[in-house]
């Protein structure tokens, strides 16, 4: 009776031990679940957060564009860019304003300017280029909307063909014709790069043909003074005139020796005649 008792106490005491555990645990998981469940919230705050500013700034940066305010509106979509560096649209849109941006000092630098601040214009409007392109591929790779990727190939394209990279122009035009090929206003560039290649291809042929033409005749022109300089050809010269010379004196003597036999058979003739009339 007593070993029973104690056993019931002891399994009574272990029980309430396991019940306290458990609810220790399960009240564990529900501080671990509330934790996570409130860093979530927290991480959607932020974001939304975050979200929020990025429109803040394209929206700036779109009206200093509308503006044709380049320099402003790329430091709002760059701004942006450092809190989203993914996002395709910010990649566009500042791509697209460097771009503008180029033809912008472009067009300034062919005012009334020196030549070394024309030279100075150009590198900065190369660079200003590279940047944009660079900007430009980096929101096709990200872009799945396909009206969006004709927008982006289309300025791609504007970009190689003023760069004369006329092949890749061609490229870039006929993908964003593939994502949009209602664009008349690609279709017209593809056209008129296709020409532009075609008229550089022609160019070149015919510069290939007179660089040849020309080192011809410049090989032509050096073996001739070389002819006209080089001592051993004198000789053979000299030598060609003496034989020639010596021809004609030959031939001289053949033609008085003919003479002087013909006049020889004449006197015979004449004699004969005079020695029958003696007889």
């Amino acid at each position: 009776s007593i070993v029973f008792i104690a056993c019931g106490y002891h399994h009574i005491e272990q029980e309430e031990r396991m019940a306290t555990t458990f609810q220790i645990f399960r009240m564990t998981n529900m501080w671990k679940k509330g934790i996570i469940l409130l860093g979530a919230l927290l991480v959607s705050l932020s974001m939304a957060a975050q979200d929020k500013e990025v429109r803040k700034l394209l929206r700036k940066g779109n009206k200093q564009y509308r503006d044709s305010l380049y320099t402003p509106a790329e430091v709002y979509y760059r701004k942006a860019m450092d809190k989203q560096p993914g996002n395709a649209d910010i990649s566009y849109n500042l791509g697209t304003t460097l771009m503008m941006r180029s033809h912008q000092t472009n067009k300034r630098n062919s005012q009334n300017i020196s030549r070394q601040q024309a030279q100075n214009g150009t590198v900065r409007e190369d660079t200003i280029l590279k940047q944009a392109y660079e900007e430009l591929l980096r929101a096709a790779k990200l872009e799945k909307d396909k009206k969006k990727s004709a927008d982006i190939y289309r300025n791609i394209g504007v970009i190689l063909q003023g760069q004369q990279q006329l092949k890749e122009c061609i490229e870039a035009y006929k993908k964003s014709l593939r994502n949009d090929p209602t664009d008349d206003e690609v279709r017209y560039n593809l056209a008129l790069a296709q020409k532009q290649l075609k008229d550089q291809n022609n160019q070149n042929n015919q510069q290939q043909q007179q660089k040849q033409d020309k080192q011809q005749e410049q090989k032509e022109q050096q073996q001739q003074q070389d002819q006209q300089n080089n001592p051993q050809n004198k000789p053979q010269q000299q030598n060609q005139m003496s034989k020639d010379a010596a021809n004609q004196l030959l031939n001289s003597i053949m033609q008085e020796e003919r003479k002087v036999q013909e006049k020889a058979k004449q006197g015979m003739r004449v004699k004969g005649r005079k020695l029958e009339k003696d007889w």
